[in-house]
């Protein structure tokens, strides 16, 4: 229980930066934050939402397809679905 607590600490705190830092239209650091917790918590879909947007928002759109297709194969082979639109 307390581990499940704390990652909803660091999930909840890293969603509140990854939004202000969206609003700032600060994408290298969007980038950033997400792969760092993407390598932690692999699973969870709004971490790959905020990368894929902020690698767009970039012009690096081969890399956004690359890791949106990753993404997909992982998710899919690991629970059997696609990611929700």
């Amino acid at each position: 229980p307390i581990s499940a607590y704390y990652r909803y600490l660091y999930l909840n705190i890293v969603n509140l930066a990854l939004e202000e830092l969206l609003e700032q239209g600060r994408f290298s650091e969007i980038i950033s934050i997400a792969q760092n917790t993407i390598t932690i918590y692999p699973y969870e879909e709004h971490l790959y939402y905020y990368l894929i947007l902020a690698l767009a928002n970039t012009n690096q759109i081969a890399t956004a397809k690359a890791q949106y297709e990753s993404m997909t194969k992982l998710f899919y082979n690991e629970f059997g679905v696609t990611p929700s639109t």
